[in-house]
């Protein structure tokens, strides 16, 4: 079962900037959604309310950048 592990992207943020964290998480969030939809068991309708979890995590890393001038366009 996917579970986001938050302190760890933030930890990215700190180490290397909010496009390390972003870009971590993009990859990540790719595996997944092919987990989610193409992995061994089929569709996994938990997965995919996990993943709604993970893209407003995204989306709040995405605001922090850009109120500190750190997203790059």
């Amino acid at each position: 079962m996917l579970t986001i592990d938050r302190e760890k992207y933030l930890r990215l943020v700190k180490s290397e900037g909010y496009q390390a964290a972003l870009t971590a998480l993009h990859n990540e969030t790719n595996l997944w959604e092919i987990e989610t939809f193409e992995g061994e068991k089929g569709y996994q309708p938990a997965m995919w309310e996990e993943l709604k979890t993970v893209r407003d995590f995204s989306r709040e890393l995405w605001d922090y950048a850009i109120k500190e001038g750190s997203a790059s366009s």
